[in-house]
């Protein structure tokens, strides 16, 4: 992977259409015969744009997005999730090639490619469900998750994996190598793994919070809390308990 000025990326053959903290378009990847016409089969909307190989016929579907989503380290977690399920839904409906790891495009402005241009205004997410099953499933496993899919689901499971693993290591160095390994073991298991950069992002940004938060003293202080509130709750039920059979004996 290059960075390019604008200029002359755009004269490569595959560009990233998005930027590295903001998704401006899916793209889904068709890898069979008639692929430009994928969308009407699947009864999507009409892609963005089409781009497709003249040899084979397989092509590239873009979808831009009318307002993009941020998928900084710390931004919202929830606009990234509905974006993780809308996008695997909809590349279930396509057919689209799993493995493509939704990061490099055939360039709609290269010679190279056959290009067909659709809808002129982005999609929302509101819209692009209105075309997809009512209830989008929430994809856990690291080898079916595709595209941003596989960001939500490495912060998420590392994040999990932190709370439990934090007090086992002595020196924020120590920390901070265990936070990768990890990281590193959960990206390999998708189909299309994640860049290092991603990985290594995810991972310092996990082992930072939870170095902060999931000291020995304040994991004490939050055991003490939660053992108070059920010793309330577990006073309350016997209260209740006693109430009930004293009424049940008038």
């Amino acid at each position: 992977m290059y960075k390019y000025p604008f200029a002359e990326a755009v004269g490569k053959r595959y560009l990233d259409p998005n930027s590295s903290n903001r998704v401006w378009a899916m793209v889904f990847d068709i890898d069979r015969p008639q692929a430009s016409m994928a969308w009407d089969d699947a009864m999507l909307p009409e892609p963005n744009w089409t781009c497709q190989n003249p040899e084979n016929s397989h092509a590239h579907l873009g979808y831009a997005l009318a307002v993009p989503v941020s998928r900084s380290i710390n931004s919202l977690r929830k606009p990234q999730a509905l974006m993780a399920r809308v996008e695997h839904a909809m590349s279930t409906a396509l057919g689209a090639d799993p493995a493509y790891g939704h990061r490099f495009t055939k360039n709609p402005l290269h010679p190279t490619w056959r290009t067909f241009y659709g809808r002129g205004s982005g999609y929302d997410f509101e819209e692009l469900r209105s075309y997809l099953p009512d209830h989008l499933p929430l994809i856990r496993n690291r080898g079916e998750a595709i595209g941003e899919g596989r960001n939500v689901l490495l912060f998420t499971d590392l994040r999990n994996w932190a709370y439990r693993a934090r007090l086992r290591f002595p020196s924020l160095d120590a920390w901070l190598r265990g936070c990768f390994e990890k990281a590193q073991a959960m990206n390999s298991q998708f189909h299309a793994p994640l860049p290092l950069s991603e990985v290594k992002a995810t991972a310092k940004s996990v082992a930072a919070w939870t170095w902060d938060h999931m000291s020995p003293e304040k994991f004490a202080a939050i055991q003490a809390r939660r053992s108070a509130k059920a010793s309330v709750l577990r006073q309350s039920n016997k209260m209740d308990l006693t109430a009930r059979m004293l009424g049940a004996s008038i």
